[in-house]
């Protein structure tokens, strides 16, 4: 029965490769065609057939309704070409045995584009050895049990060990060693000589191959040698850390110098005293044998050491009993360097950095502040088994201090794939528990997790740079109570009328306006359509247009609603809908741009949108860049939603993008949040902030209906996570949390460009009233408590030295 289902599966994967080859562009006359050549086994020569029209460049793109695997580009010429690939993921990952979607693109010369999909089965995979890595190029014959052999097979098989002559290539030593398919095999030399000699004293090259693959192999050099070298003098070593002003070269330089670390086991923990006395304070705790210290001096029996403890991360220097103390040299092939305040992971070879990557170091949590990951310098111990933890599962794993690992980002598992979704989101921000975690899609120089994995060996130098502003700012924010009042006696408060440079250029941004509630509650008395009817369209936002007068230009937040037209019957319960005539309230309210980033309609739903508020305002879509020129200066304003995002990080970079190449002087983004699980920011919120930044935004703003958020600066741009409400039309009644915010930027085009000023301005939403109705009229006049209400919403999500550069105006 088995095998008659197989084989139907076959025909049917037949009979749909047929059809997918007969779709073609619908504009292209010629037809453009890709089938594969017999079976596809991972770690073999597989093949597709590619017949094109025309020269152009091809995309090859194997993927699942979740993740991409591999993506082949190549240039092809008209007619037949063949592409050889190895039936495996991004530098030879083994993909796993399941039906995938084959989808060949092409861009031809004359700027057609052609299109073919098919499925795919991916058959079992050849025997391979995907990696085989040595502890050391050195081989003492008195401890051979010292050195060891790391390696992995695809499926069971035996590993082969020849010691060739380096000068003659003759091959004078073999040993074999058994390997279980998909482990990770670890012997040492005295496991792998067994009962054969022992190689000579000598200069040897050591191939490594599995048996039925010769051809296949890996090579190093081994020096072999007679007696282990007596423990060398531990004395102090000078600084041990590079900083971030360094060359490439000088951080090399530093990469290659010995460790010195605590002679204790891997996942012991070894106090640093605060006196040479075992009796005095711990000030925090080293791992064993990867950690390296900076020695500043020795006295006696104790050494002074400076290092990153384990309890929070934080640098201080102590005392360690120095007879604990040896010293440890890392490979010189290969080094690596963590930033903790970019996010990324910078891979060197023989001195030239070769890749950046990004990763999520560890984010301390409250009562849990030895998740923030400590910088330092270390060197790579053992890899891993894969594991799993919480539902997720992470691949690819390297310890390098104690049990804090370098590792794959997590993924979801079901249906044979991969899902990447949230763990990719969380890239470029804090999210673990202290490991590092690496992209799985490879980077500009082509490598990913699995590269690392297959090719960094044992005692590979690692250095971790510190974030101390930040961290010492999350710490902060942690330890603080949540529910103390905020003073605003120390709030840097200014008056609203400053006068500022002619050449400044002042944008004030507020936040979600919601023109409406459901069908039935507009109809009703006390609606916010009521309101209208009675006060007009003009009388909503009169006293935040005293402010918008003030500046140059002016942003708004129009929260999602459903046009009435759309005729949608599958709307979700509670949608909201907009009042007749919405755009008339922005008619004289002084606002310059509206931005509807939440909106997601379907066959035109925006345009109506657009149309309609587009005799008072411009629009910025989630799917169009928006460039305004004010005062001489070109702005550039983009956004994009949390769920686009996820779909695909690259979003924000393709929309900055666009209006860097528009040479935009100011690149500010927009960004529509989900519905984070507290009050404070979300760790995918960080990561899209970091992501635009690095892109090339100037300022970065954020919006959740009816929530204030925290304020930040990444790089020395800043974010706000939420402005809250502007005005909201949904409900009748006043909200519990009166939230909500009006940020002005004034941005100076001086010599040097610097962040802009921002300045804090609070608003309630509902109307400043005693009743417990919505006057559907913010207000801007606020009490002393009222004002101190919204900024606490501001101040738990922002630490103290944020809220220091920050300007708030409270107007009683």
């Amino acid at each position: 029965m088995v095998l008659k289902t197989r084989k139907y599966f076959f025909l049917l994967t037949a009979v749909l490769m047929i059809f997918c080859f007969m779709i073609t562009d619908a504009d292209c006359e010629e037809q453009f065609e890709i089938r594969r050549i017999g079976n596809i086994n991972p770690y073999s020569e597989n093949s597709f057939l590619v017949r094109s029209p025309e020269e152009g460049q091809l995309t090859i793109r194997v993927h699942d309704s979740i993740c991409v695997y591999r993506t082949i580009t190549q240039q092809i010429t008209e007619g037949d070409t063949r592409i050889i690939w190895d039936g495996c993921g991004y530098n030879q990952e083994k993909l796993y045995e399941k039906t995938y979607s084959i989808t060949a693109e092409l861009e031809t010369v004359s700027g057609q584009h052609y299109s073919v999909s098919f499925a795919s089965p991916i058959e079992y995979p050849k025997q391979c050895l995907q990696y085989a890595l040595l502890s050391s190029y050195e081989l003492y014959r008195d401890t051979p049990e010292k050195w060891f052999l790391e390696y992995r097979t695809v499926t069971d098989g035996t590993v082969c060990i020849e010691l060739l002559g380096k000068e003659t290539g003759e091959l004078l030593y073999t040993y074999l060693v058994s390997a279980a398919g998909a482990k990770i095999g670890r012997k040492d030399f005295k496991t792998i000589a067994g009962r054969k000699a022992m190689p000579a004293s000598g200069e040897f090259t050591i191939r490594i191959y599995e048996k039925s693959r010769p051809d296949q192999y890996y090579e190093y050099p081994l020096r072999v040698l007679e007696k282990t070298p007596e423990k060398e003098t531990v004395t102090a070593t000078g600084e041990i850390m590079p900083d971030r002003s360094m060359t490439d070269q000088e951080i090399w330089q530093l990469m290659m110098q010995p460790s010195v670390v605590v002679d204790i086991d891997f996942f012991k923990h070894q106090d640093i005293f605060e006196q040479p006395d075992e009796k005095s304070r711990s000030l925090g705790t080293l791992h064993g044998q990867t950690q390296g210290l900076k020695v500043i001096r020795t006295e006696k029996q104790w050494a002074l050491i400076g290092a990153w403890n384990h309890e929070d991360a934080s640098y201080v220097e102590g005392w360690v009993p120095y007879s604990k103390l040896k010293i440890e040299y890392p490979k010189k092939e290969y080094g690596i360097l963590i930033d903790k305040q970019k996010q990324t992971l910078s891979v060197y070879r023989n001195g030239q950095k070769i890749d950046t990557l990004l990763i999520s170091t560890g984010r301390a949590e409250k009562n849990k502040l030895y998740q923030e990951t400590s910088a330092g310098c270390f060197l790579t111990g053992y890899h891993r088994v894969n594991f799993s933890m919480n539902g997720k599962k992470y691949d690819y794993v390297i310890q390098y201090d104690g049990g804090n690992l370098l590792h794959q980002t997590p993924y979801d598992w079901g249906q044979q794939k991969k899902d990447f979704t949230l763990g990719r989101g969380y890239l470029g921000a804090k999210a673990s528990h202290a490991c590092i975690r690496i992209q799985p899609e490879p980077g500009e120089g082509g490598l990913n997790a699995f590269w690392i994995f297959t090719h960094i060996p044992y005692h590979t130098r690692v250095i971790i740079l510190d974030d101390e502003e930040k961290r010492e700012n999350e710490k902060n924010l942690l330890i603080r109570g949540k529910k103390e009042d905020i003073d605003i006696s120390v709030l840097h408060c200014v008056k609203s009328d400053e006068k500022k440079e002619e050449t400044d250029v002042t944008i004030t941004f507020g936040g979600c306006v919601t023109p409406g509630g459901s069908k039935a509650f507009n109809n009703k008395k006390g609606s916010f359509s009521k309101y209208l009817t009675e006060k007009g369209y003009d009388a909503p936002l009169q006293n935040v247009k005293n402010v918008f007068d003030q500046d140059d230009f002016t942003c708004i937040n129009l929260s999602y609603i459903n046009p009435e037209q759309s005729g949608n019957s599958t709307v979700s319960k509670g949608s909201r809908y907009a009042v007749d005539n919405m755009k008339e309230l922005f008619k004289n309210a002084s606002v310059d741009l509206i931005q509807t980033i939440s909106h997601e309609y379907e066959s035109g739903g925006n345009d109506s949108i657009k149309q309609e508020l587009g005799l008072y305002a411009s629009t910025l879509e989630r799917d169009h860049s928006f460039t305004a020129n004010v005062k001489g200066h070109l702005f550039g304003f983009a956004g994009c939603s949390e769920k686009e995002y996820l779909r695909d990080p690259e979003v924000i970079d393709k929309r900055i993008r666009e209006l860097t190449e528009k040479h935009c002087e100011t690149i500010i983004f927009f960004a529509e949040w989900g519905s984070p699980a507290d009050d404070c920011h979300s760790i995918v919120q960080e990561a899209m902030a970091h992501r635009c930044v690095r892109a090339g935004a100037s300022l970065v703003i954020g919006n959740i209906k009816g929530r204030i958020q925290g304020a930040d600066y990444i790089e020395g741009v800043p974010v706000f996570y939420s402005l809250g409400d502007l005005l909201d039309g949904s409900v009748s009644e006043k909200t519990k949390k009166q939230q909500g915010i009006l940020l002005r930027a004034v941005f100076s085009f001086t010599e040097g460009k610097e962040s802009p000023a921002l300045t804090v301005i609070p608003i309630l939403p509902c109307g400043n009233t005693i009743k417990d109705k919505n006057e559907y009229c913010p207000a801007t006049m606020l009490s002393e408590s009222e004002s101190s209400n919204i900024f606490r919403y501001l101040w738990q999500d922002t630490p103290d030295q944020i809220m220091d550069r920050l300007l708030f105006s409270i107007s009683y």
